[in-house]
């Protein structure tokens, strides 16, 4: 991973990694609540 950054809190590459990590628990996450509503 690149270790530098430009006064920015986020690169592009970080946005999009973050945001797939969060679908991705959303996903696993929604079925599990769905299911618990018998």
């Amino acid at each position: 991973m690149l270790a530098h950054r430009d006064g920015q809190g986020f690169t592009l590459v970080e946005l999009v990694v973050t945001l797939a990590v969060a679908a991705i628990i959303m996903a696993a996450a929604v079925p599990s609540f769905h299911g618990t509503h018998y």
